[in-house]
C-alpha cells in the first residue's frame, strides 16, 4: 500500500483542473489579440511597414498596459509591435470586452485555485492509492504505476545465511 505524499496530491489536482486552465489561457489570448490590435491601430502605416522590414531597428515589445475607460490593465502578447509607451482605447465596445474578459479571466482563476486547494486536500486526505481509488476514481487513472524495487543487496545474505 503507497502512500500520497503532498507533491503527488498537488501533481494530479494540477492535471484534473487543466480544462479551467485551458479557458484561462483563451481569455488571456482573447486580450493579447485586443493589445495587438489597438497597438498596431495607433501606429503609422510607414512605420509598420519599416518595423516588419528592420525590426532590430525599432524598439518592440509583445506587452504593455492598456487603459481602457477609468481603468488599466497589464495584457501579455505573443506577436511583437513597436512599442509604444502604454495605449489607450475610446472604443466602448473594446472597454467593454476587456472589461469582460478580465472577469471572465479573474473568475476562471478563482475557481481553478479553489478547487485545486480542494483537489490537493481531498487526495493528500486519502493517503493511499487504495483509498484514492476506492473513493476517489475520477483521480485513480492518474496515480502513477507503483515499482516495488528493493535497494538492499538480498542475495548476499542469503548467501551468508545458507552457508551456516
Amino acid at each position: 500500500m503507497s502512500r500520497i505524499t503532498k507533491v503527488l496530491a498537488e501533481e494530479i489536482s494540477n492535471k484534473l483542473v487543466e480544462k479551467l486552465d485551458v479557458q484561462i489561457k483563451s481569455a488571456d489570448k482573447k486580450l493579447a489579440k485586443i493589445l495587438y490590435s489597438e497597438a498596431t491601430k495607433k501606429v503609422p502605416v510607414e512605420v509598420m511597414t519599416a518595423f516588419s522590414l528592420y525590426p532590430q531597428w525599432i524598439s518592440k515589445t509583445t506587452s504593455g498596459y492598456i487603459h481602457y475607460g477609468a481603468q488599466q490593465c497589464y495584457i501579455k502578447g505573443d506577436k511583437e509591435f513597436p512599442y509604444l509607451g502604454s495605449l489607450k482605447t475610446t472604443d466602448i465596445d473594446t472597454c467593454v470586452e476587456i472589461d469582460n474578459l478580465l472577469n471572465e479571466r479573474d473568475t476562471l482563476k478563482a475557481k481553478r485555485n479553489n478547487l485545486f486547494d480542494e483537489l490537493s486536500a481531498t487526495i493528500f486526505n486519502l493517503s493511499t492509492y487504495a483509498k484514492v481509488r476506492e473513493f476517489f476514481p475520477e483521480a485513480a487513472h492518474l496515480l502513477p504505476e507503483l515499482k516495488m524495487e528493493i535497494a538492499i543487496n538480498i542475495k548476499d545474505t542469503r548467501d551468508k545465511l545458507n552457508a551456516i
